[in-house]
């Protein structure tokens, strides 16, 4: 008899409302979200915070850092403060 493995079958959690401003200044922004409605069959584990380049760019660079450990791995989290903004982004607009 082979020992017993546990899975989990889960799909991308759906339904994410996009981070909302709570305060912002030259240098940095405060976002707040909500827990997806449908977390795809699993519990969530953690988040990751996506920005554009302020030009219209994809929404592709994580902040504040790739794999940032004060997101990631931090499932009841639900603000974070990015400092990582785009260079000259004063005037722009940024999509998180």
């Amino acid at each position: 008899m082979s020992p017993e493995l546990l899975t989990y079958s889960c799909i991308a959690p759906s339904r994410i409302d996009a981070p909302t401003r709570v305060t912002s200044t030259l240098t940095s922004i405060t976002l707040q979200w909500n827990q997806p409605t449908d977390n795809g069959g699993c519990p969530i584990l953690g988040y990751a915070v996506f920005r554009n380049n302020g030009e219209n760019g994809e929404i592709n660079t994580e902040v504040n850092t790739d794999y940032d450990t004060n997101v990631r791995d931090k499932p009841t989290l639900r603000q974070m403060v990015v400092t990582n903004l785009p260079a000259n982004s004063v005037g722009k607009s940024i999509s998180f």
